[in-house]
């Protein structure tokens, strides 16, 4: 009987080790996903801003074009 107990422990050790690297790829898991998230942030945030200088430029573009026209 006391092979059955040795067996039942190295077993339940097994599934404690199992659970353990489950918790621990969990934890993993949810980090590249805040990372994910945290590197989407900054993509739209980086994108607003390219906006924001584009739309500047237009400007800029646009005002310069009607002073041309105006001197022409």
């Amino acid at each position: 009987m006391a092979i059955y107990g040795i067996s039942d422990a190295i077993d339940g050790i097994l599934k404690a080790i199992m659970g353990i690297m489950n918790a621990i790829y969990g934890i993993f898991n949810s980090i590249m996903g805040i990372m994910n998230a945290i590197y989407g942030i900054f993509n739209s945030i980086n994108g607003i801003v390219n906006a924001i200088f584009k739309a500047i430029n237009d400007i800029n573009n646009a005002i310069g074009q009607a002073i041309y026209g105006m001197v022409k």
